[in-house]
């Protein structure tokens, strides 16, 4: 919209000169202070700015005959040139126009200013993002389950209407009070969302080629700018639940480093940074990031059920009346890790008297590490007890040629450092001589990153006899090994881990126990 200096007439923004006196005309867009007081479509009366984005102001308004607060959204003065700019901004209303979901901010109707500039009438909502909730750090497990829970409901809504979100992020959901419900979650702005429909996949905003989202919680075929679908937003998700568990995102740095990480670099292990992330939940968001899209959850209702089962079965470890044995480690969140003399009694009660002397060196090395890292061990030294309950490892995807095994009735870790590497072997309670024992491999370097390789190389070797080289596979758990061998002899059994570029070989030692006839039994 123009306007004419001299007589005050206003023409579109096609003229350029008052038909009237002849003067130039003046672009008149007034800037958004001065919109506070106005009144739009006749009902909507602006009160006061209750946020700004780059596309555009956020007012809060009252409106006449509804007598309810409203948001109005209306885009940059700026903006108005760019058709494009305008196109999405009528993108966000045709897709929330679709959707009619609790967890998804209601658009009640649509309008332009008399300087012809767009806005949306949303619900107004009343509450914090959740971006300014995580400044104060990690969120506990089950908030952060909860909160996800309802954003994956919205988006098996908003699929099934062919309505894919693709900026999921923190600043783009509100937590608010509802009722008797806290963190009743809110999704707003689907200004970049790509809509399925005949008229939508012939004139969309964004062509293939082209990079849309936030670097931070991008899928890695959006940093490829290749066409996206539902399991886009299932990898946002994964990037927010990883975010609220352990306080930081899966890869930080500059805009295009970020970009190239998501593509091409694995995912540390959420455990690593958090160690409260038990392992199944550790699995559901690992999953949620991987970089093939045929290997995450196909539907957010699959991912739905994932987390509830998540969730029930930690909910049950919690309410389980309490036994004399160790209660099993909640599928959610992980048990704290032991203290320092616990710790050095697991190592010393597994040493054999013959090498006593080289176990408590070895004990005392790893007491003056925990000394220094305070009563519980960083991520890449002691993430779960010395003595755990029983715990599958993730399995490879090889391993439909591994024999299988029943599952033990406990596991034990077994700690070193080697200095440029960090290993922790997880073995059965009780080895026993002529049966197949499952093995897993945890490697970290010395910054707590998981190792990734395609292989391990180790060798076993009893007491008395010359080793057996095996290859460990990895799994789809970042920097976990796995190889099951027959342990023929009891005894004690010496363990060597042929880390990439270590100087020697990683050592652990451990006994293998006669197998007696109750133990065929098993």
């Amino acid at each position: 919209m123009k306007r004419c200096p001299t007589c005050n007439a206003r023409y579109g923004d096609d003229h350029r000169f008052c038909p009237a006196d002849g003067a130039a005309l003046r672009s008149h867009t007034p800037p958004p202070q001065q919109l506070v007081g106005a009144t739009l479509d006749g009902h909507y009366r602006l009160s006061q700015i209750a946020g700004r984005g780059t596309g555009g102001v956020v007012y809060k308004a009252w409106q006449d005959g509804m007598e309810r607060d409203v948001a109005i959204k209306i885009l940059h003065r700026q903006l108005l040139a760019d058709p494009a700019m305008v196109e999405r901004f009528h993108r966000e209303a045709r897709a929330v126009a679709r959707l009619s979901h609790p967890n998804i901010v209601n658009v009640y109707s649509t309008g332009t200013t008399d300087y012809d500039a767009p806005f949306l009438a949303m619900e107004y909502i009343e509450g914090q993002r959740l971006d300014e909730v995580m400044e104060r750090g990690p969120l506990p497990i089950d908030r952060s389950i909860r909160i996800i829970r309802q954003i994956v409901s919205a988006l098996a809504d908003s699929h099934a209407e062919g309505v894919v979100h693709r900026d999921l992020k923190p600043a783009n959901v509100f937590l608010v009070q509802h009722r008797r419900t806290p963190d009743f979650v809110k999704i707003v702005d689907f200004g970049v969302a790509m809509l399925r429909g005949p008229s939508e996949d012939l004139n969309r905003l964004t062509n293939d080629g082209a990079v849309c989202g936030t670097p931070n919680y991008i899928a890695p075929e959006q940093a490829h700018g290749r066409r996206v679908d539902q399991r886009s937003d299932l990898y946002s998700v994964g990037v927010l639940l990883y975010e609220m568990v352990t306080g930081r995102v899966p890869f930080e740095g500059s805009g295009m480093a970020v970009l190239l990480a998501h593509v091409h670099k694995p995912v540390p292990p959420p455990s690593t940074r958090a160690p409260s992330v038990g392992a199944e939940l550790e699995h559901i968001i690992l999953r949620c990031l991987e970089k093939d899209p045929n290997l995450r959850f196909q539907t957010a209702d699959e991912l739905a059920d994932a987390l509830d089962a998540c969730a029930n079965r930690d909910h049950a470890a919690a309410s389980a009346p309490t036994q004399r044995s160790p209660a099993p480690t909640p599928s959610c969140s992980a048990s704290l890790p032991v203290r320092r003399a616990t710790a050095a009694a697991s190592l010393e009660a597994i040493a054999p008297r013959r090498h006593r002397g080289r176990r408590i060196l070895i004990a005392a090395t790893l007491l003056a590490l925990l000394a220094l890292l305070g009563d519980t061990a960083g991520p890449h030294l002691l993430a779960e007890p010395m003595v755990a309950a029983a715990t599958t490892p993730a399995t490879p995807r090889s391993a439909a040629a591994l024999p299988a095994l029943p599952t033990p009735p406990a596991r034990r870790a077994l700690l070193v450092s080697s200095g440029r590497y960090s290993l922790r072997v997880l073995i059965p309670e009780r080895v026993l001589a002529g049966l197949h024992a499952d093995i897993a491999l945890d490697l970290w370097d010395a910054d707590g990153q998981p190792l990734i390789a395609s292989e391990i190389v180790v060798t076993l070797q009893s007491e008395g006899e010359g080793g057996q080289g095996i290859v460990a596979r990895p799994t789809e758990r970042p920097g976990r090994y796995r190889f099951q061998r027959k342990l023929e002899h009891a005894g004690e059994h010496t363990l060597s881990v042929y880390a990439p570029g270590a100087e020697g070989p990683i050592q652990v030692f451990f006994d293998v126990v006669a197998n007696t006839a109750s133990d065929n039994r098993m």
